[in-house]
């Protein structure tokens, strides 16, 4: 099941944003419902089978994928709980999905954007999230708690091309589960479900709990052009299994042109052209005699700096100086 919502993510809202949707029933035997008096500050879902509000049937393929299409507008001025008037807030959206089989699941998205309904308010402390949620139930084992297993981040994710390695930290649990097995995150590029293909795996982790990792989108590794990207939690329980995957879109662009000025302050010609000029060095200081021996501190033997001339001294008194043949 997959709940695709494209919205213009991290933009600063003061009034209605119109965001497109999409509803994948992959393989699906069942069906889809969705009733948006449970959705957080999204209303109007106009669907383009029907050209209304009113949702088309659907009912899944089970040997195949069907898509449901249209538009809802994200509203900040709704009614919650704890309205936002400047600062970061995440609306969300989410879909039921009831299978022949008697399973249940739960889909929900989340994405971050930032309130400006009203500038001078205090900021609220928040963070940008973006989050992919699933909240599943078995028919065959009915006191099994899945809970919500989901994969997220906080920090920004790339919206425009990257050129350069883009660090991220990433969340994925299974809250509120029961005993849980030992679950894993991947990072997979150019996976494409729909057609069987997995995706290369370019980083992996498993083991119990929650999986919060440091994971890195090389553009070397990934390559030019646009990839889908994949943060997938696998959550597997005896015989079944549970997986939230946040899926974005990354591009890869070109990189920026070399360096061609010289930017260093300390240079001659900054704001010039490289390479950077710099004044020649200050002259040594001028050579000292330096106490090489000490016989008692009675008896001194200098040195003259890195001369090979040495002279001995008694109190403040020396002898002339003398050259060392070797």
């Amino acid at each position: 099941m997959h709940l695709d919502l494209k919205c213009p993510l991290y933009s600063e809202v003061s009034g209605p944003t119109s965001c497109q949707f999409a509803i994948k029933q992959f393989r699906i035997a069942g069906q889809t419902y969705v009733n948006p008096d449970y959705f957080y500050q999204y209303r109007d879902m106009v669907w383009d089978a029907t050209g209304s509000t009113t949702p088309p049937l659907m009912v899944g393929d089970p040997g195949g994928l069907k898509v449901y299409t249209g538009h809802v507008t994200m509203d900040p001025a709704m009614p919650t709980p704890s309205p936002v008037l400047h600062g970061w807030f995440v609306p969300h959206i989410f879909v039921s999905t009831f299978l022949d089989n008697g399973d249940s699941l739960q889909t929900r998205a989340l994405l971050g954007f930032y309130s400006m309904r009203d500038p001078s308010a205090p900021e609220v402390s928040s963070y940008p999230l973006v989050s992919c949620r699933s909240e599943a139930h078995s028919s065959r084992r009915p006191e099994k708690a899945w809970g919500t297993t989901f994969a997220e981040t906080g920090q920004f994710l790339p919206i425009v091309p990257i050129s350069a390695p883009w660090d991220n930290v990433v969340s994925t649990a299974r809250y509120g589960g029961i005993n849980p097995e030992a679950a894993t995150l991947d990072l997979r590029a150019d996976l494409d479900l729909h057609m069987g293909v997995p995706g290369r795996v370019l980083f992996t982790t498993s083991h119990p709990g929650d999986l919060n990792e440091h994971i890195t989108l090389e553009p070397a590794v990934l390559g030019p052009g646009t990839h889908k990207v994949a943060y997938v939690r696998t959550q597997p329980d005896a015989a079944e299994m549970v997986a939230s995957l946040l899926v974005i879109d990354v591009t890869v662009g070109d990189a920026p042109p070399p360096v061609s000025t010289c930017t260093d302050p300390q240079a001659l010609n900054v704001g010039g052209s490289l390479p950077c000029t710099f004044p020649p060095p200050p002259p040594p200081p001028p050579d000292v005699w330096v106490t090489i021996a000490s016989l008692g501190g009675v008896l001194d033997v200098q040195k003259f700096g890195a001369l090979e001339v040495f002279r001995v001294c008694v109190g403040t008194k020396c002898t002339t100086e003398f050259p060392i043949t070797r």
